[in-house]
């Protein structure tokens, strides 16, 4: 985790957050970035939300769904706890 640049480390704190405060939620890359980080400080690009949902996806702290029109969503993963 070294490796990762400041500001997805940003995102992931923040994506990590929201699900601890909404942890019913789901949504697509662009909704996250959007609506889920809107209060975080500066924006976020597509490409460090986008990183930061893999590296969570890799740590089992978020999920991904692929719903019948190839559409992703994204939602709290086993790995988080309350």
């Amino acid at each position: 985790m070294d490796n990762i640049p400041e500001s997805v480390r940003a995102a992931m704190a923040g994506i990590l957050r929201y699900l601890q405060s909404h942890p019913d939620a789901r949504d697509t890359p662009e909704g996250i970035r959007r609506w889920w980080l809107v209060a975080e400080s500066g924006e976020f690009s597509d490409t460090e939300v986008t990183a930061a949902l893999a590296h969570l996806l890799q740590q089992d702290k978020v999920t991904r769904m692929t719903l019948p029109d190839g559409m992703e969503l994204f939602a709290r993963g086993s790995a988080i706890t309350n």
